[in-house]
């Protein structure tokens, strides 16, 4: 890709990734590792001036396949966080790779929330989660 100056190089985390997630540390500092990758390879092709190379990062909430099913998590506030389904969040994913969108985060609301997580002390965020049902969402959750 760097000797042609083409292509297109897509990253899948999680929103885990951009915020803590309770009972699932592993699982967030993987995706947590996985962004940070992300990160450095944007910075490595940018520093080839290489701008014929393009990158997305996509981070899906919980997603409807054998880790988070309807049954193993849930959300206070389904119509704010649903659970998503594998195609809806592939058709996304399709889309930002077309338009060449950098970054996509679905469902939309955390744009608006994953940058609270970075300039919020952590008893806020904490009172933030709780009162979604981002702490208890994965009360059910099966390994």
């Amino acid at each position: 890709m760097l000797s042609e100056n083409n292509g297109h190089i897509v990253t899948i985390a999680s929103v885990a990734g951009k915020m803590g997630s309770a009972g699932l540390a592993d699982y967030t500092s993987t995706k947590h590792a996985v962004i940070g990758f992300h990160d450095s390879l944007v910075a490595e092709i940018g520093g080839y001036g290489k701008e014929g190379v393009k990158t997305t990062l996509i981070c899906p909430y919980y997603v409807n396949t054998s880790m988070f099913d309807a049954t193993g998590a849930t959300t206070r506030f389904p119509g704010v966080f649903p659970i998503l389904e594998t195609e809806y969040v592939v058709g996304k994913m399709f889309e930002a790779i077309e338009t060449e969108q950098e970054y996509l985060v679905t469902p939309r609301i955390f744009y608006w929330i994953l940058p609270q997580t970075q300039i919020l002390p952590y008893k806020a965020q904490k009172l933030i989660a709780e009162f979604f049902g981002l702490i208890q969402s994965l009360d059910r959750f099966h390994k």
